[in-house]
């Protein structure tokens, strides 16, 4: 694909497999297209493999390998057996540090929880903005995609933190959410957590960044759970709201560029 515009590339698209047994070689692209005077590409796009047996020994590209003027950033491929079962991220720039931004991770980010409802049958709706409608409310924005207008960019499937300073605390999974609200479902009394401070939280079995790479993830805690799946660059820079101990270590260790939201 090529881009039909002067100064700006096209993005990259995705491609998600879903199989049994995913075998074979080649090479799997979802990068971005540069622009005719080779000024601003387009950023990655997404790749996800979700298979019970990956034998695929080809290659996953998401960013483009030329050389351009202002380069952009990397998109990202995800690695797992199962959707029940998390999986590795990988970030590679392909050698070129993005001009602008980076490569962004969404999640529920850090916030206050203001209000707390329960609706029965063990589910709970926490609200971070609970104000009466005759009152402006504190978001000029919503800082989330309501899952039943957009669900393929809202929180669902999404895990938070609900007391960031309770470390013994279960982290939930978000069945719905509006903008400015998510639904829960657990056995557990949440009426007492009001007025806590609610935080995403990204859990994965490995990570990898690399070759000039930047990503950011917000005001999320990044949890990485297996220790022989963790490759960081030097030549990366990586921002985040919070990591388990295992990740921090390694990105001290790392000599990346490490900025804490």
């Amino acid at each position: 694909m090529s881009s039909r515009r002067y100064d700006v590339g096209g993005s990259g698209g995705s491609a998600h497999i879903s199989a049994a047994n995913f075998t074979g070689a080649g090479r799997i692209d979802a990068y971005g297209t540069s622009s005719i005077r080779n000024y601003y590409p387009g950023s990655g796009g997404r790749i996800a493999v979700y298979a019970q047996q990956n034998d695929f020994t080809g290659s996953y590209n998401t960013a483009l390998s030329m050389s351009t003027y202002r380069p952009s950033a990397s998109g990202t491929t995800y690695v797992t057996s199962s959707e029940e079962e998390v999986g590795i991220l990988v970030i590679d720039n392909a050698g070129h540090f993005p001009y602008r931004a980076g490569t962004y991770i969404r999640g529920a980010g850090t916030h206050t929880i203001e209000c707390v409802e329960s609706l029965g049958a063990g589910k709970w709706r926490l609200d971070i903005d609970c104000q009466s409608k005759e009152y402006e409310s504190a978001y000029a924005t919503a800082p989330w995609f309501d899952s039943q207008e957009q669900p393929e960019r809202s929180l669902v499937g999404r895990l938070v933190d609900i007391d960031t300073s309770d470390e013994s605390n279960a982290l939930l999974t978000v069945i719905a959410n509006t903008g400015t609200s998510i639904i829960v479902q657990t056995n557990q009394d949440l009426t007492g957590y009001r007025g806590s401070q609610l935080q995403g939280v990204i859990q994965l079995k490995g990570i990898s960044i690399l070759n000039s790479a930047k990503v950011d993830f917000g005001n999320n805690r990044v949890q990485i759970l297996q220790e022989q799946y963790i490759e960081i660059d030097p030549n990366t820079e990586v921002a985040l709201g919070a990591a388990n101990p295992l990740f921090a270590d390694k990105l001290t260790a790392s000599g990346a560029n490490i900025v804490w939201h």
